[in-house]
Formats: structure tokens, sequence, C-alpha cells
């Protein structure tokens, strides 16, 4: 594994008297040629070995100076870092000396494109990061990790709920969305309001955060909504958004109206045509999609309405 200059000599010079390594997702990217956004190591030396960097738990420093950021578990062993071990891709450590270490048979599971559990998720947070990871590198997960999800109900309780729904967000942008919250609607459906009408919408609508949200949110009544909001510590402007084309589904659009509609809803009206199209289309309504398409292009006409 080549590892960049600044993350040797970490290795090499500051963590030299100890046992160090590379370990996660970096080994994962490097073998499916896949760029790598940050490094992570594991190291038996003591927590102020290095200069110092943003503490982020009882032994873990982040150091974001470097050209790709490298977060350091210090006074970890490599037996103790397996104990945290859910996919046996994270059990594969790098040495520059050693090379990459490899005693869980990971790279045969990458070879075979799969994610096999060493131990079954107990914690909805590792499910939703192992859905996520999936769709990210095109892998299956093996059997057993597969119907323990389809069919273990686990607990709703979060302690990170923005962290989760940010592996929501990568999970809801990707190309089969829909498929994959429908595969796994059993786990989804503990936490988000999912509905049959919802992932139709979504199926339809082009492949974007706010779009495919609102989608998915179709079907739910506008307090549940600002209620899911507060839950999840959601706060980017783009929600306000969804908030918005939420309220006015059901707007009754004509052209009698339509100057009137774009002042209540402003430059989100290019959404709300998007996903009353999709819903339209969704629901077989092929006139409705005749008509949007006509108030769509005398709103976006230069003829004054």
């Amino acid at each position: 594994m080549k590892v960049e200059q600044y993350l040797l000599k970490i290795l090499e010079t500051d963590l030299k008297e100890y046992d160090s390594y590379v370990v996660g997702e970096a080994i994962l990217k490097y073998m499916l040629g896949k760029p790598i956004e940050e490094y992570e190591v594991i190291t038996s030396a003591p927590l102020f070995s290095m200069p110092k960097g943003k503490k982020i738990g009882s032994k873990t420093m982040a150091y974001s100076s470097y050209p790709k950021p490298i977060l350091i578990h210090f006074m970890t062993s490599k037996e103790e870092y397996y104990k945290g071990c859910h996919f046996t891709y994270e059990t594969l450590l790098y040495h520059p000396h050693l090379g990459i270490v490899d005693p869980y048979h990971a790279v045969l599971d990458i070879q075979h494109q799969r994610l096999t559990s060493l131990k079954l998720p107990t914690h909805p947070m590792d499910v939703m990061r192992g859905i996520a990871l999936k769709e990210s590198i095109g892998f299956h997960f093996d059997e057993a990790l597969e119907n323990w999800i389809l069919t273990h109900i686990f607990p709703k309780q979060i302690e990170d709920p923005k962290g989760f729904f940010s592996f929501f967000q990568r999970i809801l942008l990707s190309d089969f969305a829909s498929l994959v919250l429908k595969q796994y609607s059993l786990f989804f459906e503990t936490y988000f309001p999912i509905s049959g009408q919802g992932l139709e919408i979504m199926k339809y609508t082009r492949s974007t955060f706010i779009l495919r949200f609102a989608g998915l949110l179709w079907d739910t009544p506008i307090n549940e909504i600002s209620d899911f909001f507060i839950q999840y510590k959601i706060t980017a402007c783009s929600l306000d958004e969804i908030e918005l084309l939420l309220t006015y589904k059901d707007y009754n659009l004509t052209e009698s109206n339509l100057k009137g509609f774009q002042k209540l809803i402003g430059k989100s009206a290019s959404s709300w045509f998007a996903v009353k199209r999709a819903e339209a289309l969704a629901l077989g309504k092929i006139e409705a999609v005749s008509l949007l398409d006509s108030l769509e292009k005398i709103m976006l006409s230069d003829k004054k309405i």
C-alpha cells in the first residue's frame, strides 16, 4: 500500500517507537482504487506523543493540518481495536515495514465484493454505516448480516441523530435509493416516515437531496415533519425548501393564480414542479403532467402573467 509522505513520516518518525498501523476505510478504498478522504491510525503511543491536535475522545486526536485529515487513536492495541470491528475489511492493518496485515481474510471478501460481518450489529448506527458503505462501493452483505438487518428490529434511541441522518442522506442520494429503502424497510421505518407513495414519487424525481427527501416525506403531516427535523437536529437551509414544498403540495395551480403562487414559493417553484410531475407520473395521470409542463413553460417564459 502506498501512503502519502506526511503519513509515512508520522509512522516512521513521530510514532517510531510504538506499535502503529493505518486502519479503516482508507485501506479498503486503496484496494478498490477509490479516492481516500482521510486516514485512521491506531498506536500504542501515549496521548500527547505528537503535536497537539483536536481531542475528540478520551484517546483520540484529529489532525486537520495535513492534505488529508488524520484520526489517531492513542494507547490502542491491535487486540483492543479488533473488538470494535464489525466488518472484516476493518481488520486490515497497514504497517510501513510489514505491509498489509490480514488476520481475518478480508482481502478475499473484497475480491468477492462482499461486506462480511465479524459480529452482528446491535446498534442502528452500525447498520446505517454499513448500508451507506455498501451502496457507495457496490458490494453486497454476507448472508448472515443481510438476514439480520431484514428481520431484526433495532432500538429507536440513537446517540448521534445528526450523524445518523448524514448516513441516511448518503443513501438517499444513491442511484438505487428507492430500492434500498424498500429492501430494508423494516429498519428504515423505525426512524424515518417512509411511505409507499413517497417512494414511488422519489423514483421519478431527479437525483437531488431536496427532491428525493420531499418524495419520501410526501404523505407525512407537516407538523410531524417539523418534529422529525428537530429530533434529528437537521438545520440545513435546504430543509426549509422541503418544508415549503410539502406545505404547498396540494396547491391547485392554474394559469390565473400562477403569479400569486410564484410569490408564495419563490425560487422553489422549479422543485415544486419536479415533485408534482413525479407524483402525477407515479399515479399514471398523464394529463396532469401535460398541464404542469404548460404551466411551467409560462412561468419560465418572458411573457407577463
